[in-house]
Order: structure tokens, then C-alpha cells, then sequence
């Protein structure tokens, strides 16, 4: 394992730090992250807190230091228990049983999310149940279960079907045959149904999987801290994964989850592929918005970003309608192999050698395609760079930026940069007075080093 340690600053003036986690307290999905709050440049306060889940109403624990009472550790077992109660074995016997049964004997209850037998109705008569159960439906629960879309928890956005195409497509390109699905449970249903000489696994934190697949086709799976929910032997089958040829893990997080704990994960998972003595790290497709694409190459600087407009389902705002969305595929392979659809306006560009969108025209000066958000770039002579066609040079800021943009606030922080360095630059160069201890006695504490 590699323990090197990452930390990311947040936006909020916290720390994250990942580094060690099996010592970290545990909270119910596992072990915890350390949060540092910073106040000008100062540590002021940190803590342990839960990895997956941000806003403490979904996940209240948090605990000052490593150091954890008996008391609170057994509520935490206690607590991941109640987050799903049951066993493999009777999951496995009740899902045998369902599959022998006409689909008009199988039932589905909406309001606790579970499959019900006939003689189990009673049991569910103020809740939402749904009859005539298919074997397509058995197999492809996704479409059975209702789906979280609150994108700081499990974000269960589902692709459509050309981003499943065109992903599956990119995988069999690149000789793929054994996918671990971390999040992207449509995937994983697809390679169930048509194979195609491909075998895959699904990891996820939600449990309510567990009913629909045998223990070696799913696991259930923090992927923020690498944390099987159900012990380490039901990671077994990833490992095997993960000792085979041809295996790719293919992710699709949360889009407010930090690149550094999952760059973590990936290290984990990584480090167990390398136990066969491979030449090249583990292969990576990793679904994320393009803006996140700094800190993502910067967890894990083999990646790049392809062009392709990944959109969903059950999005609100990146659904297959005109409107172009923000997430994109990273992955650390050859990006030439991965090919994009012409039919959806996707060209292969051969100076970069690379497939483009239709919108992303070269640039000879840049030597790069320059878009990131599937609009049309400009070149800018004056900051040697291209720009959004929305964008223009402001002579007074010296940089580009949008038509109408607050000038003064920029100005104003680039002087309060510019006078920090000064200081700085002005302490280190200046040396200090060598005052007699005499006179150290009849000056104030903040006295005694003044520069020359």
C-alpha cells in the first residue's frame, strides 16, 4: 500500500487529509477522514469525520482525535448494522426463490425499497408496492429502485444510453474484458445482459443493491476511504479482478466528491494490481466534470481528459437534451483508441491525436484543441492563450475575461498579492539588529527583532 500522504485545501478553509486511513476512527461507512480548518495559513481546529457524507445529517459522527471509547465504537457498530441488517446467505436463498416465481408473484416494495414475496403483502399494507416484477427488472434494479439525486450523497445519476454505448464501446477498444464498476451500476447491468465476452463487478454504497446480485457480482463498497461495508472477504472477488489481465476500473463519483480521497482508493486498488508485477499502473476511466480537471491531474497526473459530452438519464440539467454538459471522462490510456461518435458531430483530430467535438477547432499557435466545455475557443496574442468566445482582453486587468467583470476587485487582489511578496521578500533579504542583552531587557517582546 501506498501511504504517501494527500491533502487538499477546500473551499471552505479545510484540510483534507488522506493518509493512513485503517488508523483513522471508524464511522458507520468506514474509516473517517481528517478534516484540518485553517485561518490564515493557522491550523485552528481538526477532526475526524465521515468520508462519503458531507452534511452531518446524514452521518452525525465525529470524533476529536484518533483515540475512541469502547462506548462510541459500539455504537458505531451497532449503527453500521442498522444501515442493513441482513446476510449474504438469506439475500442469496430469497433472490433464488423470486427467480423461480412468475413475475406476477413478485413484488417490490418502494417504501423500504425491497423485493417481497406474496405472503409478505401484509406486512407492507401503508407502503408502495409495485407487482408484476420482470426477470428484466431482476436484473437491471436500477430501473426498479428509486433513485437519490442529491449530488453531495450517492448522486445516483444514470448514463444514457449513447454514454453507455459510446463508454462500453471505449472499453472493448482498449481490450478490456473485466470491469470493476465503481459507482455506475447501468454499466454493469449492460455487461450482465450481453456479456460480449466481457465480466464485471459493481461496487457501491448503497446496500439496497445487495438483493439483486450473488456476492461475487457485487460489493458493497465505500469507494471515498476503499472500505468493503461488509468485511474485507467480500473483496475478495475484486481482488481477483484486480490480479487479472485486461482489468480497467471504471468510476463514476459523486460530482461534489474531492479528487484526493478517491485518488487514494485508486492507490489502494492499485497497489493490489501491482502484486502481479506489472509494468503499467491500473487502468482508470473516471467520470467527472471538466472543471474538476486540475485537481483530478493533480491527484493522479496520468490522466486526461477526453471531449466526450457524458450526459444522463435522470439529470435535471446534463439529460440527452441539446444543452451541453460538463462531464467528461478521464482516463490514464491511450486517448486515440478511444473513439467518439461521428454520428453525434465527433471528429478525430490528428494533430492531437486525439477525437474531438465538432466545436473544438485546432489551434496552430496553441498546438492543442484547445475546448473544454464543448463551445468554441479563441486565440488571444496578448496572453498567448486561447479563450471562450465570451471572453475578451481587458487591457486594465492585463488578462481576459468576460465583457462585464468587476476590474477592481482583481486589481485589488493582484496589489495585495504583489505588497505580500514585497514583505516577504523584504524580511528574508534584511537582516536584523544585534541587540545587547541589556537592551533586550528594556524593550517590549515584540521589539527585540526589528529589521535594519
Amino acid at each position: 500500500m501506498n501511504n504517501k500522504r494527500t491533502s487538499v485545501k477546500t473551499d471552505n478553509g479545510l484540510i483534507i487529509v488522506c493518509e493512513n486511513l485503517e488508523s483513522n476512527p471508524h464511522c458507520p461507512h468506514g474509516p473517517t477522514l481528517l478534516y484540518k480548518r485553517m485561518s490564515g495559513g493557522k491550523e485552528t481546529r481538526q477532526y475526524y469525520a465521515c468520508s462519503s457524507y458531507q452534511n452531518r445529517k446524514d452521518c452525525s459522527f465525529m470524533f476529536s482525535n484518533k483515540t475512541v471509547e469502547e462506548r462510541k465504537r459500539q455504537i458505531v457498530i451497532k449503527e453500521r448494522k442498522r444501515l442493513f441488517p441482513g446476510d449474504f446467505t438469506e439475500l442469496g436463498e430469497r433472490l433464488e426463490r423470486l427467480k423461480m416465481l412468475k413475475p406476477s408473484e413478485r413484488f417490490f416494495c418502494a417504501t423500504c425499497s425491497t423485493l417481497i414475496f406474496l405472503e409478505e403483502q401484509n406486512e407492507h399494507t401503508e407502503h408502495i408496492l409495485k407487482n408484476d416484477v420482470t426477470d428484466h427488472l431482476l436484473t437491471h434494479p436500477s430501473q426498479l429502485l428509486l433513485l437519490q439525486s442529491d449530488s453531495k450523497r450517492e448522486a445516483q445519476f444514470m448514463f444514457s444510453v449513447n454514454a453507455v454505448e459510446v463508454i462500453l464501446s471505449g472499453l472493448k477498444a482498449l481490450n478490456f474484458n473485466k470491469i470493476i464498476c465503481m459507482g455506475t451500476p447501468t454499466i454493469h447491468e449492460r455487461i450482465m445482459e450481453n456479456k460480449d465476452g466481457m465480466e464485471s463487478i459493481l461496487l457501491d454504497i448503497d446496500h439496497r443493491y445487495l438483493q439483486f446480485y450473488a456476492s461475487g457480482q457485487f460489493c458493497w463498497f465505500n469507494m471515498m476511504n476503499c472500505f468493503p461495508m461488509k468485511g474485507q472477504h467480500t473483496f475478495d472477488r475484486v481482488v481477483d479482478f484486480l490480479h487479472s489481465d485486461n482489468v480497467v476500473v471504471l468510476m463514476d463519483p459523486p460530482f461534489s466528491a474531492r479528487s484526493e480521497p478517491l485518488a487514494y482508493t485508486l492507490t489502494k486498488l492499485d497497489s493490489i494490481y501491482q502484486q502481479q508485477m506489472r509494468e503499467n499502473p491500473l487502468p482508470v476511466v473516471w467520470i467527472f466534470p471538466y472543471f474538476k480537471e486540475k485537481d483530478i491531474v493533480s491527484a493522479r497526473p496520468d490522466m486526461v481528459m477526453l471531449d466526450y459530452d457524458v450526459k444522463y438519464t435522470n439529470h435535471k440539467k446534463f439529460n440527452e437534451s441539446d444543452k451541453t454538459s460538463v462531464i467528461r471522462i478521464f482516463t490514464n490510456q491511450d486517448a486515440s483508441k478511444f473513439a467518439l461518435p461521428d454520428s453525434e458531430g465527433y471528429r478525430f483530430c490528428k494533430k492531437c491525436n486525439r477525437w474531438v467535438s465538432k466545436h473544438n477547432k485546432h489551434c496552430d499557435k496553441c498546438k492543442i484543441c484547445p475546448s473544454k466545455n464543448g463551445q468554441p475557443y479563441k486565440h488571444c496574442d496578448i496572453c498567448g492563450r486561447c479563450i471562450k468566445q465570451s471572453w475578451q482582453h481587458c487591457y486594465e486587468c492585463n488578462r481576459c475575461a468576460l465583457l462585464k467583470h468587476p476590474c477592481h476587485l482583481w486589481q485589488t487582489r493582484i496589489v495585495q498579492k504583489q505588497e505580500k511578496t514585497v514583505v516577504k521578500d523584504a524580511i528574508k533579504r534584511k537582516p536584523t539588529m544585534k541587540i545587547s542583552k541589556a537592551a533586550k531587557k528594556r524593550m517590549k517582546p515584540n521589539e527585540r527583532s526589528k529589521p535594519i
